[in-house]
């Protein structure tokens, strides 16, 4: 076991090698570069960098991301723990493993409420927290239309002379773009990027959405992919400010926002009905306003991942009575990650 091969150390090796028995240490397997920088915990050392160790056998355990290409280590310790870990949607990650290596995980760190860490991209709370290492759903408050707007969010409502706003990088598998352009026959949407005829701020994404704030009713939050789950920071990032999203994804977005906060693209049956009811809302300031109600209760938005799951659950797992060897394993990583997790086209008919 990796705990008992650092404590046959000597004392002097130990100094020399500056290894803290006390600690667990992670290796960041050719993880994309931010991953890199993310914030650890004080009770693990997590690095990208595999020289901390005399080798890789001692690391505690090691991550993989599925964004990039998995590469695998040629040795491994029987006490190591192997982590799959993306932030990709599955149609997104084109990793295949060898019928040798659908076997080699022990645990999951993904978006997915069924990961063994669940990891968000993001999240909203009424304090400062992360949340735990498995999804617990939250306990909303009941939506109060009772207090009057203040005199902040009643000036940037009146402010506002545009319908609806889209930031796009241009990727789709989910008729995401078609869902547009069938919406643009009925409403106006202004699209920003590289497939729509508006440039945001070079400076940084939050210039843009300062923007879509001051002048829009709307800002369409809508993933690239309708898979288990998946809900980017795109979302979460809006949240900060006075502007309806307009979320479609394969998602439970009552579990993740307050209720009464956004408008979901699937609880309409048609296209017409949802540009509809984006009409009369727009027209109606008192209604509009309603969607803003739990900002007072709500005010911590996070989008920033750290590991502090990570490091718990490796201290939980690799006890001194504890290994790999006595660990689970995914029987088929590849079939948990991609089969029956994405939807080919939405539920709203397009028309």
């Amino acid at each position: 076991m990796i705990v008992l091969m650092k404590q046959q150390m000597s004392a002097w090796q130990l100094q020399n090698l500056d290894v803290n028995p006390h600690k667990k240490y992670i290796l960041l397997y050719k993880v994309p570069k931010w991953m890199e920088l993310l914030e650890t915990d004080d009770d693990c050392v997590i690095t990208p960098n595999e020289n901390v160790l005399p080798s890789i056998e001692l690391f505690d355990a090691v991550v993989f991301s599925a964004d990039n290409p998995i590469e695998f280590p040629r040795k491994r310790s029987p006490s190591q723990f192997y982590v799959f870990s993306s932030t990709k949607s599955p149609l997104y990650t084109n990793q295949h493993f060898t019928k040798n290596q659908l076997q080699l995980f022990n645990l999951s760190m993904t978006y997915r409420r069924d990961s063994d860490i669940f990891w968000p991209h993001g999240f909203i709370s009424n304090y400062v927290f992360y949340p735990s290492r498995e999804f617990t759903k939250p306990k909303w408050k009941d939506p109060n239309f009772n207090d009057k707007v203040g005199v902040k969010v009643s000036s940037i409502i009146a402010g506002k002379s545009k319908f609806s706003a889209w930031i796009t990088d241009c990727s789709d598998k989910s008729q995401r773009m078609d869902l547009i352009t069938v919406l643009q026959n009925y409403i106006e949407i202004d699209i920003f990027g590289n497939c729509g005829s508006f440039d945001c701020p070079k400076t940084s994404n939050s210039e843009c959405l300062d923007i879509v704030e001051r002048d829009y009713f709307f800002y369409f939050a809508l993933e690239n992919s309708l898979c288990t789950d998946y809900v980017t920071e795109m979302l979460f990032n809006a949240m900060e400010y006075y502007v309806i999203p307009v979320v479609y994804g394969r998602v439970n977005y009552e579990d993740l926002l307050p209720p009464h906060s956004f408008i979901d693209v699937n609880q309409f049956n048609r296209t017409t009905d949802l540009a509809n009811y984006l009409m009369e809302l727009s027209s109606d300031p008192v209604e509009y306003s309603k969607y803003f109600w739990w900002k007072k209760f709500y005010p911590k938005i996070n989008i920033n991942r750290n590991y502090r799951n990570l490091c718990r659950t490796i201290h939980e797992l690799s006890s001194s009575e504890t290994s790999t060897e006595d660990a689970t394993f995914y029987s088929n990583i590849e079939s948990w990650w991609k089969d029956n997790q994405c939807l080919e086209s939405p539920s709203i008919q397009l028309i």
